[in-house]
């Protein structure tokens, strides 16, 4: 059985390959995404829509699948709170929370087996 977990490591690396293929050196993501806020809530209601026409049965999938639409929700969401967390000022110093939960729990990778 395969844990929510497990899919975020490999949305991890799924981001990294595809930021490869995209960014190739020359692009960054800020370039993807030049409107910031906007075009990050752009790209998630894409993908929310495309959820949408799969999960209602008003589209035929021939190449990407309701996991995979999910997998890319998952990574630009996570895109868009890590440009939130990088341009917020944090005046009071306490430790991110997800920071805290990765130097405290050793995350495992078997991919499901």
């Amino acid at each position: 059985m395969i844990t929510a977990e497990q899919l975020l490591i490999q949305a991890a690396a799924l981001k990294k390959k595809k930021s490869e293929d995209y960014q190739g050196g020359t692009w960054s993501e800020a370039d993807y995404f030049p409107y910031k806020e906007k075009s990050y809530s752009h790209m998630i209601h894409t993908k929310y829509l495309r959820m949408r026409n799969i999960v209602d049965g008003n589209q035929k999938t021939n190449f990407e699948a309701l996991d995979d639409t999910l997998m890319d929700m998952a990574v630009y969401a996570m895109m868009f709170a890590a440009y939130l967390k990088n341009n917020k000022v944090n005046n009071n110093n306490e430790e991110d929370p997800f920071a805290a939960y990765l130097k405290n729990n050793k995350v495992n990778n078997n991919n499901g087996e």
